[in-house]
């Protein structure tokens, strides 16, 4: 991200416009995931209700979570989609272990992969 300060004179006695401009700074914000350690589909709370990583500055991102067969039961490229502990949608799956995969890119174009576990409870 890139910012610089702009100024506009105006109203002046001698009426004139002008505008200038500041220098240009860039930086960069590192990509961040933010993961909870277990879901429950029947929370009072509803953010308690799907397993969503918290994501930030990342790119080409690619969540999925496998049951401990290691079959895909849930995957998606939208990081604003969590899974809510169904299998392909359909039916809720049984309480216990499952494992998630997690990849993006950063600003660089540097390929990340993060994997864990994720407790369904009830």
């Amino acid at each position: 991200f890139c910012y610089w300060v702009e100024a506009e004179e105006v109203n002046n006695p001698s009426n004139i416009v002008g505008t200038s401009r500041s220098n240009t700074v860039c930086v960069h914000f590192p990509e961040r995931i933010l993961l909870p350690e277990a879901v429950n589909p029947f929370s009072a709370e509803l953010q308690d209700r799907v397993f969503k990583p918290e994501v930030s500055f990342a790119q080409n991102y690619l969540f999925i979570v496998y049951n401990r067969w290691g079959n895909i039961i849930f995957s998606t490229s939208s990081t604003s989609e969590g899974w809510d502990a169904t299998s392909r949608g359909s039916e809720y799956v049984l309480p216990g272990t499952y494992i998630y995969y997690i990849e993006y890119s950063d600003a660089y174009g540097l390929k990340h992969r993060q994997k864990g576990q994720v407790q369904v409870v009830y």
